[in-house]
């Protein structure tokens, strides 16, 4: 039965800049949000992210040497450093080692997962409640060299709110421990103050979203009361 999807890209070689890269990885992103839309539809009683017991995890490729290569080296001996033994060894390290896109099933099976796993859960739960939310990727240039990647969630204006806003996910489930928790409280904030927007003035479709449109995206239907219970009892469980 398939399962595992292993995608190889010339993502992040020199010929990419930074924005170009951040781009292609938004569609990978939009990709897996609507692949959790059609999880969430076809299984109405998957909890809430903030009611899942799921937490923000440590990307692996920021562990180094991944597990699976340090018991074949063992294994092996002296024979994992023949060339040949050492480019399959560098290949399990790609495949192990990098970057992994999760969808809904699979995050709760593990119970932890990385920004991007968690910004794409966020976003498609909130689209099936009317609201076309979307997972972003942000970019910062490391002191040391290289780039940083985060994926947070975009949401759209909204009520009184007419300009796009920003949840993080990650923050809101442990990134960064208690050193961030003046940064988790302001998010907690955020939500509580959507909720009440939207208490008040409700949600309105986009209905000159051609783009989302054309993409797929799909929203459940259903009452505007039912909307706000639902989002009420969403953001009181974000902790």
């Amino acid at each position: 039965m398939l399962r595992h999807i292993h995608v190889e890209t010339t993502m992040f070689s020199g010929a990419d800049d930074t924005e170009q890269t951040r781009k292609d990885l938004m569609w990978f992103l939009e990709a897996l949000t609507q692949r959790n839309q059609d999880y969430l539809r076809q299984r109405p009683n998957t909890p809430r992210l903030y009611k899942s017991g799921v937490r923000y995890a440590v990307p692996k490729q920021f562990d180094g040497e991944c597990e699976e290569v340090s018991v074949l080296k063992r294994a092996l001996g002296k024979a994992a450093r023949e060339r040949d033994v050492r480019r399959v060894l560098e290949k399990v390290q790609a495949v192990f080692g990098g970057e992994h896109f999760c969808d809904i099933g699979v995050i709760l099976e593990l119970g932890e997962i990385d920004c991007d796993g968690l910004a794409c859960f966020r976003a498609a739960e909130l689209r099936q409640m009317g609201i076309q939310a979307r997972p972003y990727m942000t970019s910062r240039e490391r002191l040391g060299g290289g780039t940083t990647y985060h994926a947070l969630v975009l949401w759209p204006p909204f009520g009184n709110v007419n300009y796009v806003t920003s949840e993080d996910p990650s923050l809101l489930l442990g990134m960064g421990g208690s050193e961030r928790a003046a940064d988790r409280a302001e998010e907690i904030r955020k939500n509580k103050e959507r909720c009440d927007i939207i208490r008040k003035y409700g949600v309105k479709r986009n209905v000159a979203a051609q783009m989302e449109e054309a993409l797929g995206l799909r929203v459940l239907n259903g009452t505007q009361n039912n909307l706000v219970a639902s989002l009420d009892k969403l953001f009181a469980g974000a902790v």
